[in-house]
């Protein structure tokens, strides 16, 4: 049987100094190029794919970065 597991949204508010850096880069490349779907909510926090970074934004860093 698998598990699925969803991890909370995290309303920008609420973020760390290391998550806010990762919201404010994923958030202005999604505004950039993302218009056919809903992924930000009301209150700011991201949803889809975007969310689980800022649980573990060192997941998101490149290679040699």
């Amino acid at each position: 049987m698998r598990l699925a597991v969803r991890l909370p949204p995290l309303p920008p508010a609420g973020l760390s100094a290391e998550q806010q850096t990762l919201y404010q880069d994923m958030r202005n490349d999604i505004l950039g190029g993302i218009k056919a779907f809903k992924v930000i909510r009301d209150d700011g926090a991201l949803m889809g794919p975007w969310n689980p970074y800022l649980h573990e934004p060192r997941s998101a860093e490149r290679p040699g970065s």
